[in-house]
């Protein structure tokens, strides 16, 4: 017992001084079916002590013909991986520059709006040290030939800086596309908006590029980026328009927005209250209303069982017939997620 309790006070005190904090990010992404679209995010480590980190991704209202996957540390995990099997150490006072949240979307999908959830958690606890969140627009194809494909529309920063926006575009047509690129900015100074087309770059101030882009048959260009410069609790944006150099119509345009980093921080959802304890040998005490349904699921993704609690008493559910690990566990009520969590099965 008194190793136990020395344990839980060592734990108690680390976790009063982690605070795992999102540096910028992109928070908003486009993409028309049949292309997929990256949304990177940095996180820095402010606490006094090492962060051991693992990341949980939440798809659960992405729609049929979407598939999102992520990366963190030194992989990338295919889509249906929910948890990363990979656990990356934040030195106090580092950044982590490795993850990145993709969707791919197949021909034919609906278009629509919908949220996807990242939740950084401690490796050790499982305790939730930041959430993150993508909202993942997608939209029909474009009756023109050549279309914008995806972009990243959403920003939020905390610090003084630049932070880029990506866009693609791809020219399905038979013949050459020529375009003209301008940038306009929405509440901010012309000076801090700049753009680049591949490697030609312009000065801070350009609107217009001087250069035409010229895309040719079947060509995708994924190589355009806007820049826009921030104090840190900056809001603000810019429209990005690209027009037919020889009729002058506008084939395609995107706005992007530039929001302080507090609007996109808070918690999507209340503290999940199902599983009191991270730790667990032969069964799970479970804390939910009557007809809540809790699954559980392998870091794969793979859903091993559900349970239907039939009472609002305190429950106990085995987990005899698992395997000794690290898994997964979501509780639902009338088909929604009310909130999730790791634990650990001992042998």
């Amino acid at each position: 017992m008194l190793r136990a309790t020395s344990a839980i006070t060592l734990l108690a005190s680390l976790y009063t001084t982690a605070a795992l904090r999102l540096h910028h990010a992109v928070t908003a992404v486009f993409v028309t079916p049949g292309w997929d679209v990256s949304a990177p995010a940095v996180v820095v480590n402010d606490g006094t002590q090492p962060l051991r980190v693992i990341v949980e991704m939440d798809d659960s209202q992405m729609p049929a013909g979407s598939y999102p996957y992520f990366c963190w540390g030194p992989s990338c995990y295919a889509p249906g991986v929910r948890v990363s099997p990979d656990t990356v150490t934040i030195a106090p006072g580092a950044e982590e520059h490795s993850f990145k949240a993709y969707v791919l979307v197949e021909a034919g999908t609906s278009s629509g709006s919908a949220p996807l959830l990242f939740r950084f958690r401690d490796a050790l606890s499982g305790a939730t040290l930041l959430e993150h969140l993508v909202q993942v627009q997608i939209s029909p194809p474009s009756p023109d030939s050549l279309a914008l494909v995806w972009a990243q529309t959403g920003l939020t920063t905390s610090t003084e800086g630049e932070i880029s926006s990506n866009a693609a575009l791809y020219n399905a047509s038979s013949v050459t596309r020529q375009l003209l690129t301008h940038v306009e900015p929405i509440g901010i100074p012309t000076h801090a908006l700049r753009f680049c087309l591949g490697d030609s770059c312009y000065d801070a101030g350009t609107l217009t590029a001087p250069d035409t882009l010229s895309l040719w048959p079947r060509h995708f260009y994924p190589r355009f980026s806007c820049w826009l410069r921030t104090s840190g609790n900056t809001s603000g944006g810019a429209i990005v328009r690209f027009t037919d150099a020889t009729t002058l119509q506008t084939v395609a345009e995107y706005r992007i927005r530039l929001a302080p980093l507090t609007s996109v921080e808070a918690p999507m959802t209340a503290p999940c209250t199902l599983l009191p304890l991270i730790l667990h040998t032969e069964a799970v005490p479970i804390r939910a209303e009557a007809g809540s349904t809790v699954e559980i699921y392998t870091p794969l993704g793979q859903r091993l069982f559900q349970y239907i609690v039939p009472s609002n008493s305190p429950q106990w559910l085995s987990i005899r017939s698992l395997a000794g690990g690290l898994y997964l566990y979501r509780l639902l009520q009338s088909g929604s997620v009310i909130c999730s969590g790791l634990f650990f099965r001992s042998n």
